[in-house]
């Protein structure tokens, strides 16, 4: 029984490994997706912020154009979330489309 037991032990030692493994590498991915999540909400978080604070100041500054208040909230919120903008509208024409049309959004909102 005893040479029986030897002859299992580097099997169940092989076997414990790999399930400790198998265990760090779902926690490992589970935390990657975790953190990433939050990093988006917050990124999105800021992105509300800021064009709720750019409407709010291009329609002091500009209450008679619309175009040049979006312009005004495009350009602020470029500046103050330059991550979250980066994280989470795409670069180029269509970027700055969907960042328009956010910024005219939040203006229609605010007033």
């Amino acid at each position: 029984m005893n040479k029986f037991l030897e002859a299992l032990q580097p099997a169940v030692i092989a076997l414990t490994l790999a399930i400790i493994s198998g265990c760090t590498l779902v926690a490992t991915v589970f935390f990657q997706r975790l953190a990433a999540k939050l990093r988006e909400s917050k990124d999105r978080d800021a992105l509300h912020r800021a064009l709720e604070t750019g409407a709010k100041l291009a329609l002091v500054k500009h209450p008679t154009s619309t175009q040049e208040a979006t312009s005004y909230v495009v350009d602020y919120v470029g500046k103050s979330t330059p991550d979250a903008v980066a994280n989470l509208i795409p670069e180029g024409p269509r970027g700055e489309e969907i960042l328009g049309k956010l910024a005219l959004s939040k203006i229609v909102q605010t007033t």
